[in-house]
């Protein structure tokens, strides 16, 4: 392998696809015996990096962090310049990420149920914070909004850790955690 090797990630550092990157990236760098650097271009729900990554030459030294944002949904619903199918190869599945849902520990809100109550009882004035418009955890949230027929905020974050910062200072803020 002729070096450096190149993982795009198409989030802020520090979120969970970037974390991953970093470990993986340690890993196949002494697997390799070559530098590999992971490299953060955030923005569309991961198309950005999706986009960089299509464009560089074949030549296995830059790899795209993929994600259900960048390869299923923002092909579906934005005018993205690639084609999940025909512009990459597949190498391997590295991780799953689960959704929750939480909320400020000063809220009394413990069950599902609760936060429907606390979201008819203050319409409009709830906030739910997600890793970006038409990312995986804003369409689950859109879901539950709808299904529980709330009148509730989405407020996307194009970084998970001014998401976190946010969210433990704001009054009534609820989140959905890749």
């Amino acid at each position: 392998m002729h070096g450096p090797v190149r993982i795009v990630v198409g989030f802020a550092p520090g979120g969970g696809t970037d974390v991953l990157a970093r470990v993986i990236g340690q890993k196949l760098g002494v697997m390799w015996n070559t530098s590999v650097l992971v490299e953060n271009k955030p923005g569309a729900t991961g198309a950005i990096a999706a986009a960089y990554v299509a464009k560089q030459p074949p030549d296995g030294t830059t790899l795209l962090m993929a994600h259900v944002n960048s390869h299923a949904i923002a092909p579906a619903l934005l005018d993205v310049k690639y084609d999940p199918r025909t512009d990459f190869s597949p190498i391997s599945m590295v991780g799953v990420t689960p959704n929750m849902l939480t909320c400020r520990p000063e809220q009394k809100v413990r069950t599902v149920a609760d936060v429907v109550a606390l979201c008819r009882q203050k319409p409009g004035k709830i906030s739910f914070g997600s890793s970006g418009i038409g990312s995986a955890q804003h369409l689950a949230l859109e879901m539950f909004r709808m299904q529980a027929k709330l009148d509730v905020v989405h407020v996307p974050y194009k970084a998970r850790a001014r998401w976190w910062r946010t969210c433990s200072v704001a009054r009534s803020t609820m989140r959905s955690i890749p």
